[in-house]
């Protein structure tokens, strides 16, 4: 399984990127357009060649962009040119840069109490990255949470994953027409779409209704009090009511996190979007 092979929370993996100086320069100097390179990638001595890479990030994607710094958070995509290859399993990969964080460690021990509250969470692990040889230094690597993810920590991935950021994100009630909530992303299963309870479950929680007949309730609360501990307001508890995911399985919908390296108060009130990961 990639989460023994990939994801060693007890030592610092590595990962080596091979990738043409030219486009390794491109990738640097227009980081903001977040376009895939070509590039052979090495974790924990495992070879992938043809596998993509790009910069990620929102807010802290152009503030490195403006900075003198190129340490970019980065995205590798096993899948990208061949949609049969992984690595071990694992189709996406994101190294994340800590931004903001001196710590280097708000995001690891916020996804450690995800884990020991019993919320479903992603992969994570320290890994030392190299481009060409060169040192780049260290960064953590995160799963995506996509197919992969919920395919491992849930009875299915057949089920509707929606990623909120935008209209509708702070999950009051609009319509019942979920193309009116332009700011809820349907990442999987699309073209079933409207047999999703998306607003069902929204009806519920704004006029009244059975909230345990749409929501994990148990579980949303663990997350909650997980959250709230770590006051993370670059999350739904904050102004941009973003930074989870949403993930409905026979109508329930459970919640999971995403993005903490601005917790334990990182995160100040009234300084407007300066979340991480794209």
């Amino acid at each position: 399984s990639y989460k023994q092979t990939v994801f060693n929370e007890s030592k610092v993996g590595r990962v080596d990127i091979e990738i043409d100086e030219d486009d390794w320069d491109d990738l640097v100097e227009n980081a903001t357009k977040e376009e895939y390179k070509r590039a052979t990638v090495t974790v924990n001595g495992k070879k992938v060649s043809d596998v993509a890479i790009r910069a990620k990030g929102n807010s802290s994607l152009t503030s490195v962009a403006n900075s003198d710094s190129d340490r970019y958070s980065l995205k590798i995509d096993f899948d990208h040119y061949d949609s049969s290859q992984s690595l071990y399993g694992l189709k996406k990969l994101n190294l994340n840069n800590n931004y903001s964080d001196s710590t280097q460690m708000r995001e690891f021990v916020s996804y450690e109490m995800m884990e020991e509250m019993g919320i479903a969470t992603p992969a994570h692990s320290y890994m030392y990255v190299t481009i060409n040889g060169e040192d780049y230094g260290l960064l953590l690597g995160v799963e995506q949470v996509d197919e992969t993810f919920l395919a491992s920590e849930f009875e299915s991935n057949d089920g509707f994953l929606f990623k909120p950021d935008g209209v509708g994100s702070d999950l009051k009630w609009i319509s019942d027409d979920l193309d009116d909530y332009t700011g809820v992303e349907l990442k999987t299963n699309e073209s079933n779409q409207d047999q999703s309870t998306f607003t069902d479950m929204l009806d519920a929680i704004n006029n009244g209704g059975d909230l345990e007949e749409y929501l994990d309730v148990d579980e949303m609360l663990r997350y909650f009090a997980v959250n709230t501990a770590l006051v993370n307001l670059d999350s739904y508890q904050g102004q941009m009511k973003h930074n989870y995911y949403l993930y409905e399985e026979d109508g329930t919908f459970s919640i999971i996190p995403w993005d903490y390296n601005m917790s334990f108060g990182g995160f100040g009130v009234g300084m407007g979007g300066r979340g991480n990961e794209g």
